[in-house]
């Protein structure tokens, strides 16, 4: 089990999808009055204080996994610390980047707690920006060294890299992937990621379901070339990669291109992904068109022999009578 941090955003207004969402979970239907919300970081792909990061693949997974979850305090497993759930998570790609230089994705997710005399002191302290840091305990099924790609155990690999020390300049860290469960969210004083802390507005970025396709398809690409940049990262795309995306993920591209809340840097490197793409169906055409001139040349050189050998065994005047007759090309 691994505690990561959580942060809380702003407490959010409430629609009837969310009061509907909420009521998921009550024997007694609640209205908006009788519920306190607010928004919630759960994890992103960001290497924490531990050295160790999520794949993008891994919060896709626990999206799902963290719906419905309890909400305790300083993960003490006991119904008399059940204070909230979570009725909502969303897959949020910022305008910013982690510390690999990547995209920075984020699970964010939405909770409840209930209104009443016990539950104000909490709710009160959520608002001051007291209680603050969050953080999440799930169970994870791959832990991968970032230097070599081996399993890690108790912070090393089998080729002794440790987390949080440099190989050739490289930082090693441990990749968590595959998650097999998600137990609950708690509020803890020091959490394991850094960006912890209560925002005076909204979470803003994209969370184009489309978007984050495209998205878990180009960092897996750019995470085995650890040395490329990501602004570099379209150059690198090799034609198996770009077959992918054009099969699978060009019309998420698209509706990349087309969404509001797009980063500047992942637009960038659409647009890039594109032009590689339109090159690539170029070069295609070019190639077969090329290979069909060759296939033509060849057959006039065979006819252009042929014509050659009948004038040397029969002269030219009896070609030229046979040409006009349709009997030699």
């Amino acid at each position: 089990m691994k505690h990561f941090l959580v942060k809380n955003l702003s407490k959010g207004s409430i629609t009837p999808k969310e009061l509907e969402a909420i009521n998921r979970y009550t024997l007694t239907p609640l209205t908006a009055n009788d519920v306190f919300t607010f928004n919630a970081i759960l994890c992103d792909n960001d290497i924490d204080r531990d050295f160790e990061r999520f794949t993008n693949e891994a919060l896709n997974t626990m999206q799902v996994m963290f719906i419905g979850k309890t909400v305790i305090s300083d993960h003490h497993w006991s119904t008399h610390e059940q204070i909230g759930r979570v009725y909502d998570t969303r897959i949020e790609i910022a305008g910013a980047k982690n510390s690999l230089g990547e995209p920075l994705i984020s699970l964010t997710g939405k909770v409840y707690i209930l209104r009443n005399e016990y539950t104000q002191p909490l709710i009160d302290s959520i608002n001051g920006g007291i209680r603050k840091e969050l953080s999440i305990a799930c169970s994870i099924g791959k832990q991968t060294c970032s230097i070599c790609g081996e399993p890690v155990r108790y912070g090393s690999c089998e080729n002794n890299h440790y987390a949080g020390r440099y190989y050739d300049e490289a930082l090693c860290y441990t990749e968590l992937s595959e998650p097999t469960d998600a137990f609950e969210l708690s509020f803890v004083a020091v959490p394991a990621q850094r960006n912890s802390g209560v925002t005076p507005k909204d979470y803003t970025g994209c969370a184009c379901v489309k978007c984050a396709a495209f998205i878990n398809i180009a960092i897996p690409e750019l995470a085995q070339r650890k040395k490329i940049s990501f602004d570099n990262f379209a150059a690198t795309l090799n034609n198996s990669t770009l077959d992918t995306i054009k099969s699978k993920y060009l019309a998420d591209v698209n509706a990349y291109l087309s969404c509001k809340d797009a980063p500047t840097e992942l637009l960038d490197l659409c647009a890039k992904t594109l032009a590689r793409i339109k090159t690539a169906e170029s070069d295609a055409k070019f190639a077969k068109e090329y290979q069909e001139v060759v296939k033509l040349t060849d057959e006039l050189a065979a006819r252009r022999k042929t014509r050659d050998d009948f004038i040397m065994r029969y002269g030219y005047d009896t070609y030229r009578r046979r040409a006009e007759r349709g009997g030699i090309l």
